[in-house]
């Protein structure tokens, strides 16, 4: 029995690392390395496998295939040989196919998302051909696979700092609601609109949720951003560091996006493309930021973009 460690120490490697990959997220699983001298060496050894195994069990597929991309871009095991080649081989996989069709009697391809994803739905074909599953290489270092888990953890914090300064700027406006409810601009003749006019209104209070948690698709959407946000700063410091092998005019571009455009590059629905917008705007808010530089460790920042993570 190690001292240091008198309650896990007594459970046999086999025993533990099965309780490790149940683990229900990557800060209890950041805790636990922390904590106990057991669980961190069984960590150097079968990181990859306990990470995995967390992250499939207990993330959106979108979230997952980030992590995953991030692992290899820290690990700087990047097969592309351009920006186009990685854009088609990562960023594509964050979306739906063009096969997607909406309707009553739809089928929907989401192997992009995560091609090895066991589901119900029909399979495109190609996207099976051109994006294979992504997985955690048992070869990834212990090091790099605790960063992981650290940034994970910092986000945890930051999703609801970042949430939660998103609704104290909605209840600091001061929105207004027509006064007149059957309110219309009067038209005029050939069917012209007349000159825009500011209608009467009354204020308008809306309800404060301030005293109650987040729901779990908001903190999920929020934290997607978050790792996306990782990515792109991550990718730009290994341009930083020399160890893109892309060609020039591809490196040059590189340096030119910030972070909206970056993502850009795949024409993602708007609604995404806002999502990401108001979690870098809110990332500037006085409290996240104070709670930010309180956090230990090496801080990237985007040029001509107001966002910075922990690396």
């Amino acid at each position: 029995m190690n001292p240091a460690d008198p309650y896990l120490s007594r459970v046999p490697v086999e025993v533990l690392l099965l309780i490790l990959k149940l683990v229900s997220d990557l800060p209890s699983l950041h805790n636990l390395d922390k904590a106990s001298p057991s669980v961190s060496s069984l960590f150097d050894e079968y990181g990859a496998e306990i990470t995995e195994s967390i992250i499939s069990q207990n993330l959106p597929a979108q979230i997952q295939n980030l992590i995953r991309t991030v692992v290899r871009i820290r690990s700087n095991v990047i097969p592309s040989r351009s920006l186009e080649d990685f854009t088609a081989a990562y960023l594509r996989r964050d979306g739906y196919c063009q096969n997607f069709v909406n309707g009553p009697d739809y089928t929907r391809c989401i192997r992009r998302i995560h091609p090895s994803l066991s589901d119900s739905l029909e399979a495109c074909e190609a996207c099976r051909d051109a994006f294979p599953p992504l997985a955690i290489s048992k070869e990834t270092s212990s090091v790099i696979l605790r960063g992981i888990v650290a940034t994970a953890c910092r986000f945890q914090n930051l999703t609801d700092e970042l949430l939660l300064s998103s609704l104290n700027r909605c209840m600091a406006s001061k929105p207004s609601q027509l006064l007149d409810q059957k309110f219309t601009y009067v038209g005029r003749a050939g069917f012209t609109w007349s000159p825009q006019r500011r209608p009467l209104g009354k204020s308008f209070t809306p309800v404060n949720h301030s005293g109650s948690s987040f729901s779990w698709l908001e903190q999920q959407r929020t934290n997607r951003q978050l790792w996306r946000i990782q990515l792109f700063l991550d990718l730009k410091k290994l341009r930083k560091g020399q160890l893109l092998y892309w060609p020039v005019e591809d490196l040059a571009r590189l340096d030119r996006l910030d972070v909206s455009s970056f993502w850009s590059l795949e024409n993602f629905n708007p609604r995404v493309m806002q999502q990401l917008g108001t979690v870098a705007v809110c990332r500037s808010s006085p409290k996240v930021s104070i709670l930010s530089s309180n956090i230990q460790g090496q801080v990237s920042r985007a040029p001509n973009a107001n966002v910075s993570f922990v690396t």
